[in-house]
């Protein structure tokens, strides 16, 4: 089935706008004057042919933070469901956020994020020794467990100064103790 826009070939040229024709059957008479129709290019109808309904394309990306983006009316509601089940009685304001003010927010975390370490003492050369403490032990680890002809990973790393296993730790969270 095809959608055509159809204008009349008859003395006055009546005009029909989406109009649904099966794909193997001619176009229909004019309803007003009986006269054959044929395709109308002028319109330019054609040209505007966008997604309508809950498909890709037929709202704008948004970024809904810890959501992840949405790109269909269909995720933006169930979204904006969970979201109103949370927070009953709460509004949802959605604003437009430029991709400057992204980057300043984020700048903003980031800063944030480095006072909080430097608050705790892990500064950029801790984290630096921290890691290079990691790779040494866990290097002679797996030199012993090739010595010994074991499994590499079997051997328990512990860190030197606090005696923790060293696998699954990262260096921040080693250095804030």
């Amino acid at each position: 089935m095809a959608i055509y826009d159809l204008v009349c070939e008859g003395p006055t040229p009546h005009y029909f706008n989406d109009v649904y024709v099966p794909m193997h059957e001619d176009k229909p008479l004019c309803s007003i004057c009986s006269a054959p129709t044929k395709k109308n290019w002028q319109s330019r109808a054609h040209q505007k042919i966008a997604i309508q309904g809950d498909g890709y394309g037929s709202a704008p990306k948004i970024d809904m933070g810890v959501y992840g983006k949405v790109e269909t009316r269909e995720e933006f509601n169930r979204i904006k469901a969970q979201i109103e089940a949370r927070f009953p009685g709460e509004r949802l304001e959605i604003t437009e956020e430029t991709p400057a003010q992204k980057q300043a927010r984020l700048d903003q975390i980031r800063h944030r994020s480095h006072m909080k370490k430097k608050q705790k003492g892990c500064d950029e050369q801790t984290l630096n020794a921290v890691i290079a403490e990691q790779k040494v032990a866990k290097n002679e680890a797996l030199a012993k467990d090739f010595k010994q002809n074991l499994k590499p990973g079997t051997t328990k790393v512990k860190d030197t100064h606090t005696g923790k296993n060293l696998v699954g730790k990262s260096a921040n969270k080693l250095a804030a103790g």
